[in-house]
């Protein structure tokens, strides 16, 4: 017994021994530390800003070697549904300069560091905190870029008219979708917008409502409420009686619940009080037959009653309907200029104008003549035809025309061929290059048009000049440059003046778009 407790003395002794001897043996090395001296906690923006910041570096050892260092960005969309997306990556640069596609909220993130020499990391963690709210004034901006569909929304200062201070990119995907949170993502080609006053059988209470049309769907977003997204609520199906058409090519609108959709050269009425949906086309006989119809129509502004001309592709006639049409019936002008019940000729660009007292202008043609119809067409369909000219040897370049438009207060007719606007004046017969844009592509010529309380001239469009006129007077130029298609987009307002005196710029245009498809003004009362 006593030998074992010797045993163990000596041992623990021995081990103490062992242990005094190893002390001093380490190297000791200071670790290198990173620290951000203007790091906050907190980054703040307003939707649609661009998130700005340039941290500043220090390391407790040695200069700081940014060439070594990777960044990260990170933040967390708890909104997401799709837990595989909640984790966002907004940059992988040192300093922040973008904007955020995300909609008002908090998102907790944090940066990262990393040294790939050494393998150090290290990981700082903020906040960041999305205010703000959309203004409902302004233009909306359909682009292409690369055969998807790009919405831009140019907002407009109320206190300062036409100076448009702040411009959303993108602008859907800055809209969540109220039923699940995710964002809104457009399928399909881009075909068309409208800006129109609506409700259906849903959606009760008339609002103001964007809609954008691609090949595959028809979007729909509440602008008067502050751009709200809901596939529920907000759904084009629900204009329909039974679920067709299940998306738009074009729109128009009316008024309060009143308008007309085409698909696939078919034309659809909605009269929401009248519970009147979009279900069997218009552009049918009695018999039940249908025949094709061009989706150009001339429509006075102003029309309660929804009057409109149409072109039937199949039998080269036009016709009237309006919105209780249960079928469009064939224009007649016999022993007038033409006879519009066959004119033998094929529909190049239809259009109509407030100037003259309201005339529907259409461009024909035959072979290889091109002709110009004039006909009165009022608000209350009253209908006559004017004159049919032949405007071949007048028309520079028509042949490769691509875009018409007509001006509403002087009635000048323009069209635009890849690079060139020309300018026509039917009553002097006077035509001139009004725009020359070598080295763009013109993609869109038009007029903004509006729906029947905001017609142009009337009380409800005059008491509002300061914000309306230049919208409703300037033709609008949409084109890119080629080499550069998805992001050298631009949108130009020229003010059309008198005697075919030269345009002049309405305000700054638009750029930075892909190459643009259709432009709106916010309908908004």
């Amino acid at each position: 017994m006593k030998n074992t407790i010797y045993i163990l003395i000596f041992s623990f002794i021995t081990l103490l021994s062992s242990c005094n001897k190893d002390l001093g043996h380490y190297d000791y090395v200071d670790v290198d530390s990173l620290q951000l001296s203007n790091f906050p906690d907190t980054l703040e923006i307003k939707v649609g800003d661009a998130l700005k910041y340039s941290p500043t570096l220090q390391s407790s050892l040695s200069p700081v070697d940014e060439s070594v260092l990777a960044f990260e960005w990170v933040i967390f969309d708890r909104s997401n549904p799709n837990a595989s997306e909640k984790k966002k990556i907004l940059g992988k640069t040192r300093d922040l300069d973008l904007v955020p596609l995300l909609v008002a909220g908090t998102y907790p993130g944090y940066l990262t560091i990393n040294n790939k020499e050494t393998g150090n990391i290290w990981t700082y963690s903020f906040t960041l905190n999305i205010t703000g709210a959309f203004g409902k004034y302004g233009w909306f901006i359909l682009s292409d870029t690369d055969e998807q569909a790009r919405l831009d929304f140019v907002q407009d200062d109320p206190k300062n008219w036409h100076s448009y201070p702040i411009m959303y990119r993108d602008l859907n995907k800055l809209i969540p979708n109220a039923v699940d949170g995710s964002p809104l993502e457009f399928v399909g080609k881009p075909r068309s917008l409208a800006s129109i006053y609506n409700q259906d059988v849903v959606a009760t209470l008339a609002k103001n409502y964007l809609y954008i049309n691609t090949d595959i769907n028809t979007y729909k977003i509440n602008v008067s409420d502050g751009m709200l997204y809901n596939t529920t609520t907000y759904n084009f199906l629900n204009e329909t009686a039974s679920g067709s058409p299940k998306s738009a090519d074009k729109m128009i609108g009316i008024g309060a619940g009143k308008s007309f959709a085409i698909k696939d050269n078919n034309i659809y009425s909605l009269y929401y009080v009248m519970q009147k949906y979009y279900n069997v086309p218009i552009n049918s006989a009695l018999s039940g037959e249908t025949y094709r119809i061009s989706d150009m129509v001339a429509m006075p502004m102003g029309n309660t009653n929804g009057n409109m001309i149409t072109f039937d592709l199949d039998n080269r006639r036009l016709m009237k309907l309006n919105l209780q049409s249960a079928n469009a019936v064939p224009l007649t002008s016999e022993g007038q200029a033409a006879d519009v019940s066959d004119l033998k000729k094929d529909l190049v660009w239809l259009g109509q104008t407030s100037a003259f007292g309201g005339q529907a202008i259409a461009i024909l043609k035959d072979e290889n003549k091109y002709f110009l119809l004039r006909m009165t067409f009022t608000e209350s369909a009253g209908f006559s035809v004017s004159s049919m000219k032949d405007i071949t040897d007048t028309f520079t370049d028509i042949s490769n025309a691509k875009h018409f438009a007509v001006d509403n207060l002087y009635g000048y007719v323009f069209y635009a061929t890849d690079n060139k606007v020309y300018q026509y004046d039917m009553d002097a017969n006077l035509l001139k290059v009004a725009k020359d844009l070598t080295g763009r592509k013109i993609t869109l010529i038009k007029f903004a048009t509006f729906s029947s309380n905001l017609t142009i001239g009337g009380p409800g469009f005059n008491n509002q000049l300061p914000r309306l006129e230049p919208a409703a007077y300037s033709l609008i130029i949409g084109s890119h440059d080629a080499n550069s298609p998805n992001t050298s987009g631009k949108v130009e307002f020229w003010r059309v003046n008198g005697l075919m005196g030269a345009l002049t710029e309405s305000f700054k245009p638009f750029e930075g778009m892909g190459k643009v498809v259709d432009v709106v003004y916010s309908d908004v009362y």
